[in-house]
């Protein structure tokens, strides 16, 4: 039903009757209050009117104050106060609830609920001014978003729009789409209202800016300023770069886009698409790679990860600017630079530093330098490039730490851009001691293992006249490194120079890499099939190690066959097979 428009009014004005001398309202006296009107009796006009009066005055006490639309519970309430049709406070102390669309307040202390359809229950200190939001269980405690909710929380705020923070402490979700769940001192943050879908869960210190869909999980002191981009079960360390990860690690950072680094300590990537994986004091500078190494006994005085910078507008930090802002901790060389007129009175010419954390912190600034071309050292291979000598109001500048001594700690890379390993060792165990490569057969059919072959210009095949002076090597089952698959592409897909080397276009890609040129008679819908999946036109090769090979009936241990050594027999001459097998080392 409606709320009335029209208020009862009745006898608001006293009038003295000329003939009795009364006045037109009177009230009665306590007794007849008791009794009321009986039956038989002609109520007095003036009690009548006293009646109506009263309850005029009440009526319209309640619609101007709003007090006759809010709920009592049977605990008594003591300093409510409610402002608006559809508020409510119940169980509670010190609280209020008021809004035209309906909020409520329950079993709680010192609480506001403003909020169209909003609500707070059991918390205390807590205020509640976003549309459809609510506390449940808080202190100290803020829902200033709408469509947002704080459970079993101290000390936090859910300030953006469908934010949440679920069972955490000191922590702020400020970023539409956002959840702060069992975690500590933390915040989602968004950066020029473009920031959507952000989560922390079980964290500590942990915050993201300027980044949408990423999240920061189980972990310490941890840093995500990129779209996509995650941090988990790690502490003190940074994913920065769109779509890039820090997994398991301590102290580490992924700088770039597509970069993670897992298992590791206090390591970066520093290039788009790049991994360290299960490393200490490792950078990997290179795209589309994989390294991995440790300092041994070297124990560098900070690890080489990230930098913050300083300046007023209108000139871009190239590097330095990825980095802003970042909460590094202590042991991370954190510095600050100005440059230009705005920051140094009378200089167009000059820029200043400081470094602000590390072990040799001063926060005081340093005396003017003058900018130059190429790169200016600070100190610790930190080094800044201004592109022109203009000073603060042209070009750019970028800030780089020199990290050779991380990079130098590399052990092994696996480079996806031409499918190259680099490392100081390989080991491959047993069963397979041989090493092998694919030879085009030269008659098509499937050569046996065991089977000795010589060339026949770039093809193969059996020797029959036991003539192995000429002997290429041994057909093989055993291969630990094989040699000239096509296990990805057509062999020919990319062209080749005169003596086999890679060709590459002259413009580069959008990332700035050098791209092989593509064979014109290459057709990509054709499905490869690897060389080692056509055993009737490609064979493998033993050329060097151990292998098993036909041998003839009279050879023994200690026989020279060609380039075989024979080790042992180990499977005795069948007439019927017309060859027995042994273990021969090829050299």
């Amino acid at each position: 039903m409606a709320k009335p428009t029209v208020i009862p009014e009745w006898a608001i004005s006293n009038i003295v009757d000329g003939v009795s001398g009364v006045n037109n309202v009177v009230e009665p006296i306590g007794a007849k209050k008791n009794t009321g009107f009986v039956r038989n009796e002609y109520p007095p006009r003036q009690d009548v009117n006293w009646l109506f009066r009263i309850i005029y005055t009440w009526i319209n006490w309640f619609n101007d104050s709003g007090a006759c639309d809010f709920w009592i519970a049977a605990v008594a309430d003591t300093g409510v106060v409610t402002t608006d049709f559809g508020a409510g406070v119940g169980g509670s102390t010190n609280c209020r609830a008021n809004d035209a669309n309906g909020a409520i307040v329950g079993a709680s202390n010192s609480c506001h609920a403003s909020g169209g359809l909003s609500a707070i229950f059991a918390c205390n200190n807590c205020d509640v001014t976003g549309d459809d939001s609510g506390i449940l269980g808080a202190n100290d405690s803020n829902v200033i978003g709408n469509h947002s909710v704080i459970l079993g929380s101290d000390t936090c705020i859910a300030s953006a729009e469908l934010s949440a923070s679920l069972a955490s402490e000191n922590s702020t979700a400020d970023c539409k789409s956002s959840a702060i769940i069992a975690s500590e001192d933390s915040g989602t943050n968004d950066s020029g209202t473009t920031d959507f879908r952000q989560l922390i869960g079980a964290s500590k210190d942990a915050n993201i800016d300027n980044a949408s869909d990423a999240a920061i999980i189980a972990s310490n002191k941890a840093w995500v300023a990129g779209d996509k981009a995650v941090v988990i079960g790690s502490s003190d360390s940074y994913a920065l770069g769109a779509i890039s990860s820090v997994i398991s690690s301590s102290k580490c950072a992924a700088l770039k886009e597509g970069s993670s680094v897992i298992n590791s300590h206090d390591s970066s990537c520093n290039d788009i698409y790049a991994m360290v994986l299960a490393s200490t004091y490792c950078s990997n500078r290179n795209s589309g790679s994989i390294t991995g190494g440790t300092a041994g006994d070297t124990d560098l005085d900070v690890p080489a990860i990230a930098i913050v910078t300083a300046g007023n507008g209108g000139r871009t930090a190239v590097s330095g600017g990825d980095y802003t802002g970042v909460p590094l901790g202590d042991a991370h060389p954190i510095y600050e630079i100005k440059a230009g007129s705005d920051n140094i009175p009378g200089s167009e010419t000059e820029f200043i530093w400081r470094k602000l954390t590390g072990y040799d912190a001063n926060s005081d600034w340093s005396a003017p330098i003058a900018i130059t071309g190429g790169a200016q050292n600070l100190d610790d291979g930190v080094t800044v490039t201004f592109s022109t000598d203009v000073g603060w109001t042209q070009g750019e500048w970028t800030i780089t730490i020199d990290d050779l001594e991380y990079l130098a700690n590399c052990k092994w890379e696996i480079d996806s851009a031409d499918g190259g390993f680099t490392g100081s060792a390989f080991t491959v165990g047993v069963p397979y001691p041989d090493l092998a490569e694919y030879f085009e057969n030269f008659e098509t059919g499937v050569i046996p293992l065991g089977t000795i072959v010589r060339l026949e210009g770039r093809k193969i095949m059996p020797i029959t006249d036991k003539n192995y002076d000429n002997m290429l090597g041994v057909i093989s089952g055993t291969a630990g490194v094989r040699l000239g698959d096509t296990s990805f592409t057509w062999g020919k897909k990319f062209l080749t120079g005169d003596f086999g080397e890679p060709l590459y276009e002259k413009e580069l890609n959008e990332h700035g890499r050098k791209v092989r040129k593509i064979n014109p008679d290459y057709d990509g819908t054709i499905p490869n099939v690897k060389r080692s999946e056509r055993p009737e036109e490609w064979s493998l090769v033993a050329l060097l190690g151990q292998v098993y090979v036909r041998v003839p009936e009279l050879a023994v241990p200690g026989d020279q066959i060609g380039r075989f050594k024979v080790m042992e027999i180990t499977k005795k001459f069948i007439k019927k097979d017309g060859y027995a097998i042994a273990f021969c080392l090829l050299r």
